[in-house]
């Protein structure tokens, strides 16, 4: 009779825990609840970042007196000399001109190191900001581009010379459209 008390007991005390660690599992969340939970904050957190380097990107044209256009994507951009050639269009090979460099003053690139580049319209990959600065323009304009990240090489940067999350500042000339 013993034996069976204890059998009992230690029955008893193996369901009390197998039933107690069910409860502490933690909660099962499917897809919709965790988008549900981050979705909001993550695009809080995105919009405050865009309005920072938004106005991080005002305050360096103001500072230059540059009348810089804002495009619905975020590019700024402002042709400052007006060329007399035909405007680019998709399809184009631009060839520029160009200076590079990030928003803090940092030189990344030009095309007195590197040589003139050549992008064809439609096709660019990375840094779009660019190729709508571009389309904005006709042969022998010169113009400046800030490029926040987004439109840049984001978050990644290029693995050489432009960081993670950079803002990029080009002085671009459009000498010649194929």
């Amino acid at each position: 009779m013993r034996q069976i008390n204890i059998l009992i007991i230690v029955q008893f005390l193996l369901l009390s825990s197998i039933a107690c660690q069910r409860d502490n599992q933690p909660e099962q969340k499917n897809l919709k609840d965790i988008e549900k939970e981050y979705k909001e904050p993550m695009m809080d957190w995105n919009q405050r970042k865009l309005r920072d380097q938004d106005l991080r990107i005002k305050g360096y044209a103001e500072r230059r007196n540059w009348n810089m256009t804002r495009t619905g994507s975020g590019l700024y951009y402002e042709i400052y000399e007006n060329g007399k050639g035909p405007k680019s269009d998709t399809g184009d090979l631009a060839i520029i001109n160009y200076h590079l460099e990030l928003l803090d003053g940092t030189y990344c690139y030009s095309s007195d190191s590197t040589g003139s580049r050549e992008l064809r319209l439609g096709r660019v990959r990375i840094e779009s900001g660019l190729e709508e600065g571009l389309l904005k323009m006709r042969t022998g304009d010169k113009a400046r581009l800030i490029i926040p990240p987004h439109l840049g090489y984001g978050m990644p940067g290029d693995g050489n010379k432009i960081p993670s999350d950079a803002t990029l500042v080009y002085h671009v000339e459009l000498t010649e459209l194929q």
